[in-house]
C-alpha cells in the first residue's frame, strides 16, 4: 500500500515541493467530502495536497449540509453546484490558462461565492463608476453602526456614504447585505474636490463578500480591514442599494479589532458540566465578533465534538437572524451555524474536520449578529456526538475487545472446570461472575502492550494502524486508550448479556413462536407441522448445521452462521425453560415420590451446561458480526448472483457448523476431561494475539476465534473419547494381568 501511494505522489506531486507530472499539469482535481455524516470516509481523509480545491459539503455555499457516503452522489444542491462548475469552466473568455481558469471557477462555487449562481455574470470589476446624477440618492452617515431595512424596497437606488475620518489601521468594517441584488455593492473611494463629499469612481470590494446561510432573504457578508483601504489613499466607504420592490436592507458595523476579538486558550474540558461563555453582548447595533481558538490543534481530546450556541436575549423586532462561522485558515470552506426567531441551529466544531497542516495560524469563530438583538454566545461539549465520533473512529477495535472479554470469560470457566475434577461442587460460573479481575485484566493489557510495541518497532509494516487508530505502538497512549476501550466494551457486554438472559428467562416462548412462524413461511407448512419440525430439530440438532452448511454453499457463509446462531439461542432458551419447569414441578415430584416410593427426588441445580453454551454462543455471535459485511454484499448483489463469490465467510461457516453439530449432540462440559487448564491458557494467549493483531484488521478476528471454537470442540469430543479408550485399555491390561497372576498361582 505504501508503494502504491508513493507512485501516486510521484505522478501527482505532493502539493509542496514535488510538482505534478507534465501530462497532468492541466488537469484539475477537486476533492469533496461529505462531512461527519459520511461514516466511510472521514472528513480529514478527504483533504489532499494534490487537489486544487478541497471542500466539505457542509461548507459549500448553497449546500451547507453534511452527507453520507451515498447521498453525496445524488444530493440535488451539490449536483447543481458541480454542474455550474462544469458549465462555467467550459466558457472561458479570460487570458488565464485553462487550469487557472478552472481553479478560479471552482474556488468561486465551492469556497468564496460572492453573489449569483454563475461565475461569468458575477465577475467584479476592480473599479466602478459611483456618481450618477439624478439616478442615485446619496445618504451620508457618520455613525459607526448603522442599520437600514426597507420593508417595501426603494423607488430609486441609494448610496450610503461613510467617511472614515480619523480611523486608524487597527479598525475593521463588517457589512451585511440583505436581499441586495447588486453584485457590486461595497466600495472605497476618495471624494473628488469639485464634488465635495461624492465619489466619481470607487475601488470594488464586492469580491471579498461571501453569501451566507439564511432562513429568509438572501444575505452576503463582507469584512474589510481599514488598513488596506487607507493604503489605497481612500477615506470613504460606499454601499449601494438597488431600487426594488422587494424587502431589502443593509447593516454596517465599524469597530476597533481589539474590542471585538478575544482569544480562548483551549482546554478540552470546556463545556462538559456547564456551557462555556464566549461572549455576552448587551448592546444593540453591533454585528461582528470573533473568538480565536488558541491551542485548539494541541487539544488532548481529538475526538471531542463541541456545539456553539447563539442565544438571543432580547430583540427589538420579531424576525431576527444571526450566523456563526468556523473558519479554518488552511482549508477551503466555512462551517455555519444559525440562530433565528424560530430555531437555533448550533455550529458543530470538532477536530475530525481538520486535516493536518504545518500552518501555525489558529482557527477562529466568527459571529455575524442581528443588530436589533442582544446575544449570549456559549460553547458546549456534545456528549452524544463525542461518543458517536469515538465509536465511529475506533469502531474497528470493538470486535477485538469483545473477543478478548469472551476469551477471558472462557478461560475462567475452564479453570473452574479444571478445579472441579478434585472438587465436584465447583461449577462453571455464569458470564457475569466469570469476568476477569482488574489485576488480571491489567496484567494482560501490559503484556499485550509490550508485544505490540516490540512488533511496531521491529516490523512496522506488519501491523500498521488504520483509520483513526493512531496510537498503536505508543506505549503510554496504547495503555490509556486500550484501558478506556476495554472498560467501555466491558460495560456494553455486561448489560447486553444481561438483556440476553432476561430474554431467555421471560421470552422463551415468544422466541419459540417466532421460529415456528419462520418455518411456516420458509416451508409453507401449518403451525402444527412447523411445531413438529422444530421439536424434531430440538431432538436431533445436528440437522440444523447440515442445513446451514447447505445454505452456506448455495448462498453465503454468513447466512449459514446466522441460521445456526438463531437455533443456538433457541437451544439455550429451551435449556433455561427446562430448568425453570424442573424447579416449578419439583414440589409435586417430591410429593409423588414420597407417597409412591418413599424417596426424595434429586434436584440438579447445576447450570454449568447453560453457562458454557452461553459463552460459546457469544463467541458465535461475534464471528457472525465479523462476517456481516459478506452477507450485506451478498444481499446487495442477490439479483445478479444467488451466491457470493469469493466468500470469505464460507470456511468459517463450514467449520463452525461441523463443530456445532458435534457439541449440540453431546452433554457438555465433560467432568472427567483433562487439559482444561491448558485450554484456559490457550484462551488467554489467544486474547493477547487478538489484542495485538485484531485491532488493526477485522478479517483477522474470525479465523482466530474459529480456531478457539475448534479446540474447544476437540477437547470435549476427542479427549473424552481418548479417556474412555485409555480406561478400556487399562481395564484390559488389568484383566490380563489378573489372569496371568491366577495362572501363575
Amino acid at each position: 500500500m505504501d508503494s502504491y501511494y508513493d507512485k501516486v505522489e510521484n505522478i501527482w506531486g505532493n502539493g509542496l515541493d514535488k510538482p505534478r507530472s507534465l501530462f497532468l499539469s492541466n488537469i484539475s482535481l477537486l476533492s469533496i467530502g461529505g462531512g461527519h455524516r459520511d461514516l466511510m470516509v472521514w472528513p480529514c481523509m478527504t483533504y489532499t495536497p494534490h487537489a486544487d480545491i478541497n471542500a466539505l459539503s457542509l461548507a459549500i455555499p448553497g449546500v451547507w449540509t453534511s452527507m453520507d457516503h451515498q447521498c453525496i452522489l445524488w444530493c440535488k444542491s451539490l449536483v447543481k453546484t458541480i454542474v455550474r462548475v462544469l458549465f462555467d469552466s467550459a466558457e472561458s473568455d479570460s487570458d488565464d490558462s485553462v487550469h487557472e481558469w478552472r481553479k478560479k471557477v471552482s474556488s468561486y462555487h465551492f469556497d468564496k461565492r460572492s453573489n449569483g449562481k454563475w461565475f461569468h455574470s458575477n465577475l467584479h470589476p476592480n473599479s466602478v463608476k459611483l456618481k450618477e446624477p439624478h439616478i442615485i440618492e446619496w445618504n451620508e452617515t457618520y455613525k459607526v453602526q448603522r442599520s437600514i431595512f426597507l420593508e417595501s424596497g426603494s423607488t430609486m437606488p441609494i448610496a450610503i456614504h461613510m467617511p472614515l475620518l480619523n480611523k486608524s489601521f487597527n479598525y475593521e468594517m463588517t457589512a451585511e447585505a440583505i436581499n441586495i441584488e447588486y453584485h457590486d455593492w461595497v466600495f472605497s473611494c476618495k471624494p473628488d474636490n469639485h464634488l465635495k463629499k461624492y465619489c466619481l469612481y470607487g475601488a470594488n470590494w464586492s469580491s471579498n463578500s461571501t453569501i451566507s446561510m439564511s432562513k429568509y432573504l438572501k444575505r452576503r457578508h463582507v469584512t474589510i480591514q481599514l488598513s488596506k483601504v487607507l493604503r489605497l489613499g481612500h477615506s470613504n466607504l460606499v454601499f449601494k442599494i438597488k431600487n426594488t420592490k422587494k424587502p431589502t436592507g443593509l447593516n454596517i458595523d465599524l469597530y476597533k479589532v481589539g474590542d471585538r476579538t478575544n482569544q480562548l486558550s483551549w482546554r478540552f474540558w470546556y463545556g462538559i458540566f456547564d456551557r462555556k461563555l464566549l461572549w455576552e453582548i448587551d448592546i444593540f447595533e453591533t454585528i461582528q465578533y470573533k473568538t480565536i481558538l488558541h491551542g485548539w490543534l494541541d487539544s488532548m481530546c481529538l475526538n471531542c465534538v463541541y456545539r456553539v450556541y447563539m442565544v438571543p436575549l432580547k430583540c427589538l423586532k420579531k424576525k431576527h437572524h444571526a450566523v456563526s462561522k468556523f473558519v479554518i485558515p488552511w482549508t477551503q470552506g466555512v462551517l455555519h451555524g444559525l440562530s433565528s426567531d424560530d430555531s437555533i441551529e448550533p455550529l458543530r466544531i470538532s477536530m475530525e474536520n481538520l486535516p493536518s497542516s504545518n500552518i501555525t495560524v489558529d482557527p477562529y469563530l466568527q459571529f455575524i449578529l442581528d443588530p436589533m438583538c442582544k446575544y449570549r454566545i456559549e460553547l458546549e461539549l456534545s456528549i452524544m456526538d463525542t461518543v458517536g465520533t469515538i465509536g465511529l473512529k475506533y469502531g474497528l477495535t470493538f470486535p477485538s475487545y469483545i473477543g478478548i472479554i469472551i476469551l477471558l470469560v472462557l478461560s475462567h470457566q475452564f479453570t473452574e472446570l479444571a478445579n472441579s475434577v478434585s472438587d465436584t461442587n465447583n461449577d462453571c460460573s455464569i458470564y457475569h461472575n466469570s469476568l476477569p479481575s482488574i489485576f488480571k485484566t491489567l496484567k494482560i493489557l501490559i503484556i499485550s502492550n509490550c508485544f505490540m510495541t516490540v512488533i511496531q518497532y521491529l516490523w512496522p509494516d506488519m501491523n500498521k494502524p488504520i483509520g483513526g487508530i493512531d496510537w498503536l505502538g505508543h506505549p503510554l497512549k496504547t495503555m490509556i486508550f486500550s484501558s478506556l476501550l476495554y472498560n467501555i466494551t466491558n460495560s456494553f457486554m455486561y448489560f447486553g448479556t444481561l438483556g440476553l438472559w432476561i430474554m431467555m428467562l421471560f421470552w422463551g416462548k415468544a422466541i419459540n413462536e417466532l421460529l415456528i412462524r419462520f418455518i411456516m413461511k420458509a416451508m409453507k407448512k401449518n403451525a402444527t407441522v412447523s411445531d413438529w419440525i422444530l421439536y424434531g430439530f430440538g431432538k436431533l440438532p445436528i440437522a440444523v448445521p447440515i442445513i446451514a452448511i447447505l445454505m452456506s454453499y448455495h448462498t453465503c457463509g454468513t447466512v449459514g452462521l446466522i441460521i445456526s446462531a438463531f437455533f443456538y439461542y433457541f437451544l439455550l432458551c429451551t435449556m433455561v425453560q427446562d430448568r425453570i419447569e424442573e424447579l416449578i414441578y419439583y414440589p409435586l415430584m417430591c410429593v409423588k415420590e414420597y407417597f409412591m416410593g418413599g424417596q426424595r427426588p434429586v434436584l440438579n441445580l447445576s447450570l454449568t451446561t447453560i453457562h458454557l453454551h452461553f459463552s460459546l454462543f457469544l463467541l458465535w455471535l461475534l464471528i457472525c458480526g465479523c462476517h456481516l459485511p459478506c452477507s450485506i454484499e451478498w444481499a446487495r448483489n442477490y439479483h445478479q448472483s444467488k451466491y457470493l463469490d469469493p466468500d470469505p465467510s464460507w470456511i468459517s461457516s463450514v467449520i463452525l457448523n461441523i463443530c456445532a453439530g458435534i457439541l449440540w449432540q453431546m452433554d457438555i462440559p465433560k467432568r472427567n476431561v483433562k487439559f482444561y487448564r491448558e485450554l484456559s491458557d490457550v484462551c488467554i494467549s489467544t486474547s493477547v494475539i487478538l489484542f495485538v493483531f485484531g485491532q488493526t484488521a477485522l478479517f483477522r478476528i474470525a479465523p482466530i476465534l474459529t480456531s478457539v471454537f475448534v479446540l474447544i470442540t476437540v477437547n470435549q469430543c476427542f479427549c473424552s473419547w481418548w479417556i474412555r479408550f485409555r480406561s478400556q485399555n487399562n481395564d484390559e491390561v488389568n484383566d490380563t494381568n489378573n489372569v496371568r497372576s491366577q495362572q501363575c498361582n
